[in-house]
């Protein structure tokens, strides 16, 4: 659980509003634009008029329908339709049918225009926008690293289209849990957006917001709830409660921080303030809506609110199905989310399910070394293990183990799945196998352990107890106390 809903952090402080000039305006202007795009299809046959009556997804069908073959002769008007259609698809999350247009548009502006042309860079950066919106993370990084590359090149460091792209790509490294090269880039992009527009510019706030996600994935709880306070002040200074602006969303960072340290009453305040002004902004079943809803879902479990918290567990999953797909990132992480708070409840049946789906759709989506996906395998293992279920537990855990040996990105999770490993030996007798994986697991969760999430302090528990157990069995009272006794000078309750 804990750091998953990190990779949630909504978009709205991220700038999707603000990138107007590449990915279209916002799903306030989407009518007009449909009706338009509309006209411009019918118009180039000298067509009938248009029904203004049209909803906007069959206004934007309708035009993007009728595209093909109509503008045989004039492709640059095609590439350019092409793109406002995909933008107004990705502004209302059909992002699908914006791939298939802005692949298009690509396609046909580089042919045209050239890979240098800078309507080809924005056409690129918003295919590579939407990869990262559906989960593709890996076609994501690949497109929005050439785009950035070039458009440095091309446009300078400090443009502003070469600025957004570089914002993507650091989200997409925090993404696929590559925080040092995220971190790095976005501390560049702080300075770049305050030398561009000032100290306390949007540019430069959204940019110390993500800085701040991944302070909290690096476990700087304290540095991180800093930036994020400081983020507060300076809207309140400059507009008062900002209710309607994408930056109600700031809350949820803070929510998430001060829940990672205990404060789950005040995480659960924060998150609702948050969700009330998303609401208003964006409605009840935008993407970054339904991230927080999951926020006071999990906020009321931590505080036992157990009935309320599975209620909202539910809409959102139901929703992030119906929206987002069952296997998109986002709806990965709410499985996790909910199936560890069932295994932290001894509900164990419910748990499997949850985590078993989430654990395969990250392998599937992430890769076995992600964060993420550690964290599903790592819950699940542990599972398995209380069912009494050691060689299914010693067959996914050592699959996750090979993983790290690829993937390492020093979290603590790694560590939590190579000690559930030992603790299935242990109950399969295989001390030796055992001791190396527990002792050393468990002293760099020690080590760890300021990174270590209040509600995770289960695992370190179920570590230290797995450990102990193992000196126990292999009859070897001396280890066995030794390691009792660093346990209880660490605080940690076996």
């Amino acid at each position: 659980m804990g750091c998953d809903r990190v990779q949630q952090e909504p978009a709205a402080l991220r700038g999707w509003q603000d990138r107007a000039g590449v990915l279209g305006a916002s799903v306030r202007k989407a009518a007009e634009r449909g009706r338009v795009l509309t006209q411009d299809t019918q118009n180039s046959g000298g067509a009938a008029k248009p029904d203004l009556n049209l909803t906007v997804r069959a206004a934007l069908d309708r035009a993007a329908a009728k595209i093909s073959g109509k503008f045989s002769r004039t492709p640059m008007a095609e590439a350019s339709i092409r793109h406002m259609v995909g933008a107004t698809y990705a502004d209302m999350t059909l992002y699908p049918q914006a791939q298939a247009q802005l692949e298009r548009a690509v396609e046909l502006r580089t042919r045209l225009q050239g890979r240098n042309d800078p309507s080809t860079l924005q056409a690129k950066y918003a295919l590579g926008e939407v990869y990262r919106r559906e989960g593709r993370l890996t076609d994501a990084e690949n497109i929005s690293t050439e785009t950035l590359a070039t458009q440095r090149r091309v446009l300078g460091s400090e443009n502003r289209d070469t600025l957004l792209t570089a914002q993507t790509v650091a989200e997409i490294y925090q993404e696929e849990g590559k925080y040092a090269q995220a971190e790095a880039l976005n501390r560049e992009l702080v300075t770049h957006w305050r030398r561009v527009q000032g100290e306390n510019s949007t540019g430069a706030l959204a940019i110390e917001d993500n800085l701040a996600t991944v302070y909290i994935w690096q476990g700087k709880y304290a540095e991180a709830e800093r930036v994020q306070r400081q983020i507060i002040g300076v809207m309140l200074r400059a507009r008062g409660v900002p209710k309607r602006h994408p930056f109600a969303a700031t809350g949820n960072l803070l929510a998430m921080t001060v829940g990672f340290e205990g404060k789950f009453a005040e995480a659960e305040t924060l998150y609702r303030q948050s969700v009330e002004g998303l609401e208003q902004f964006a409605g009840k079943q935008d993407r970054d809506t339904l991230i927080m809803t999951e926020g006071i879902a999990w906020a009321c479990l931590q505080s036992g609110k157990y009935a309320e918290g599975d209620a909202l567990f539910s809409q959102v999953l139901n929703t992030q199905r119906r929206v987002l797909g069952n296997d998109h990132p986002i709806t990965l992480v709410t499985l996790s989310d909910w199936g560890a708070a069932y295994r932290y409840r001894g509900m164990y049946d419910k748990a499997e399910a949850l985590l078993t789906e989430a654990a395969d759709g990250r392998r599937r989506k992430l890769g076995i070394g992600h964060p993420g996906t550690l964290n599903s395998v790592g819950d699940l293992g542990w599972v398995y293990l209380i069912e009494g279920r050691y060689s299914e537990a010693e067959h996914l855990l050592e699959e996750a183990t090979a993983g790290l040996a690829k993937a390492r990105t020093g979290v603590w999770q790694e560590q939590n799945v190579v000690c559930a490993l030992g603790a299935a030996l242990v109950a399969q007798i295989q001390y030796a196998r055992a001791e190396p994986l527990l002792v050393g697991g468990f002293q760099k969760m020690l080590d760890l352990r300021a990174t270590i999430p209040a509600e995770e302090a289960f695992d370190l528990q179920a570590a230290a107890r797995s450990t102990v157990k193992l000196y126990r069995d292999w009859n070897k009272p001396q280890q066995a106390e030794e390691w009792q006794r660093k346990s209880r000078q660490a605080g940690v309750s076996i």
